[in-house]
């Protein structure tokens, strides 16, 4: 097969979706299949193009096995809705534009900007008459009203109402599980072209590692703390801001660390939450490089994750991967009936407080101290993860799914 994949973000950034991406790409090369990968030029998270590249309209490279062409796009402001709009619109039509003067493949799979990507990829596919695969991960413009960016009026209704027009005419709908799915059953879309195929992690590359590695002493935190982390990006659907309230009700807990790793539009408030508390119990820093992320992770003792409520019902946060496949237990703070809680009570790798809900949290994590709890729980958790979200599993049903199609 000729096959394209579609991502706007892509290594050097770290962000999951896009080491994913180059991780499928690998493994259908290596399967035999002639693959591009299309993506965007590397700014991720801040918004600024990273040192030594330099954007042009059109970038084919060969990466390994297959190649990667880098087209043109706006550079998006992290505190600027406009900005992301038109980093959205710029990426949808510089891809439509590439794909049209690029060569016929046989398969499309988009796991492209919202709203305008799905529509521009849709329509190339459509004069190329290729195979087009809608992959959904967060459901627009569902997410950005749950928190607030968007109201549920009249332009609202005309989104959801385009998403769901090229929703039906993609060949299949490849996402998470199944909150994103019943959404999509309940907008009008046929169950069965909607595959579930979870995120994956590389269990080779990240696995548990001793807590005292060197990473971990390489940023001096002490081995008798014990680590609450939040690793990954704290966007607008997070409410990460709530884990400085949660940390200041456990200000006086001995030797209780809150360890935030990662970047985003909700670090701002939550570092400065944490300032305006004069909290001495937590610890900021940036994004690690991919290669020491299973470091980072064995570093915890708990790994956290927070959803605002609504906005968890239909996300599996990639960071919960993480911390799975680290064999580290899991406290959410997230809706009870979202796919989040239920990943947890089915692994019994963790426990679950309301979402948003910091007197709750605080009091989970404080029990989680208990001798050997998050111990048990973290045995629990790298079981689970290579049952349901190990690379080879999720590559091999996406390998299947193109085929068939």
């Amino acid at each position: 097969m000729r096959v394209l994949l579609i991502c706007y973000v892509y290594p050097p950034e770290v962000a999951p979706a896009g080491v994913m991406t180059r991780e499928l790409a690998e493994d259908l090369a290596a399967a035999g299949h002639d693959v591009t990968v299309l993506t965007g030029w590397p700014n991720y998270p801040q918004g600024k193009l990273f040192p030594g590249w330099r954007r042009r309209f059109r970038s084919l490279q060969q990466e390994g096995g297959y190649r990667v062409l880098r087209v043109w796009h706006t550079l998006p402001r992290r505190s600027s809705f406009v900005s992301r709009v038109l980093w959205f619109a710029a990426f949808a039509m510089s891809s439509f534009l590439n794909i049209l003067i690029s060569r016929k493949f046989d398969v499309v799979y988009s796991h492209t900007t919202p709203l305008a990507g799905p529509v521009m990829t849709w329509l190339a596919c459509r004069l190329k008459g290729m195979t087009f695969l809608y992959g959904i991960y967060d459901l627009y413009p569902e997410a950005a009203a749950e928190v607030g960016v968007v109201r549920r009026g009249l332009a609202y209704r005309f989104f959801r109402g385009l998403d769901t027009w090229v929703c039906r005419r993609a060949h299949s709908i490849p996402t998470l599980g199944p909150g994103i799915q019943e959404a999509l059953v309940a907008r009008g879309i046929p169950r069965e072209k909607i595959p579930i195929i979870p995120f994956w992690i590389d269990a080779a590359k990240v696995r548990p590692l001793d807590r005292d590695n060197p990473w971990r002493r390489e940023h001096g935190i002490a081995l008798d703390k014990f680590i609450v982390l939040y690793a990954g990006t704290m966007g607008h659907v997070s409410g990460a801001a709530m884990m400085a309230e949660v940390a200041a009700k456990l200000r006086d807990v001995p030797n209780l660390l809150f360890l935030f790793v990662g970047e985003g539009v909700a670090k701002d408030q939550t570092l400065r939450r944490c300032e305006e508390l004069g909290l001495t119990n937590t610890l900021f820093l940036p994004f690690q490089p991919q290669e020491r992320l299973g470091e980072v992770l064995s570093s915890a003792d708990i790994g956290v994750v927070t959803l605002r409520p609504g906005a968890s019902r239909n996300s599996l946060p990639s960071k919960v991967l993480g911390y799975l496949a680290a064999g580290r237990a899991v406290v959410a703070s997230v809706d009870d009936n979202s796919d989040t809680a239920e990943c947890i009570r089915q692994g019994n790798c963790g426990r679950v407080a309301p979402a948003q809900d910091a007197e709750a949290m605080a009091e989970t994590i404080q029990k989680m101290m208990a001798p050997g709890l998050a111990t048990r729980y973290g045995l629990a958790a790298r079981e689970y993860f290579l049952r349901h979200y190990s690379r080879q599993a999720a590559v091999g049903d996406f390998m299947k799914l193109m085929e068939r199609l």
